[in-house]
């Protein structure tokens, strides 16, 4: 993505836009021109790659959840509900993975028409070279590269391990006697409360009866 270095590489810090005298082109002038430039720059050079960052990472999340989508259809049989589920992820995976290209794209492309209109016009180059450094902290290091985000064959980035569908071992049968004995031991003594408490009321109603 870089073309060149330091002041002459618009995806750099420190990168400010030579004004060409020669160029004749006639794409828009004046300092409203040079800040508008400005805008589409820091869009393309910031916004677009980290949004594309985002929906790359999205796209490789959608294509990891396959791997249980495959597992849960395995398991059960090839239920056509989990094939509907598994299409819908497939179009979410591509929509996701389109979109992170798209933002991708789109940033290069405004940072690279930004930078070459700027260079048409002096004033405009004066003030968009200004607004680059007002605000040093945004281009504080080089334009963030968009992962290439997974096609439907690409490995998983996070691979799944199902868990096992193999009924669990018996419970020894010395350790279920011992628990319910323990169960049995702390119950006796919440049921004698409730007895005597049940025998205390039943005594107070029959004394009210006579």
């Amino acid at each position: 993505m870089t073309r060149g270095g330091g002041r002459n590489d618009p995806d750099q810090p420190g990168y400010q836009a030579p004004y060409d005298p020669s160029d004749p082109r006639d794409v828009g002038s004046g300092k409203d021109f040079g800040a508008d430039l400005y805008a589409l720059y820091r869009a393309g050079r910031v916004y677009f790659p980290d949004t594309g960052i985002l929906f790359s990472a999205w796209a490789s999340s959608a294509h990891d959840f396959s791997q249980r989508v495959r597992f849960l259809d395995g398991s059960v049989g090839g239920e056509r509900a989990l094939s509907l589920v598994d299409q819908i992820r497939a179009d979410l995976h591509f929509a996701l993975r389109d979109t992170a290209l798209a933002m991708r794209d789109i940033g290069t492309a405004l940072v690279q028409i930004s930078t070459d209109y700027a260079q048409t016009d002096q004033a405009a180059g004066t003030e968009f070279n200004r607004l680059l450094e007002k605000h040093p902290g945004l281009f504080s290091g080089p334009t963030q590269e968009v992962p290439q985000p997974p096609g439907s064959e690409a490995p998983f980035e996070t691979p799944y391990e199902g868990p096992s569908l193999e009924a669990p071992e018996p419970e020894p049968w010395w350790l279920t006697e011992l628990l319910q004995d323990q169960v049995e031991d702390a119950v006796d003594p919440i049921r004698e409360g409730i007895g005597d408490v049940a025998d205390g009321i039943r005594g107070w109603v029959e004394e009210q009866r006579r």
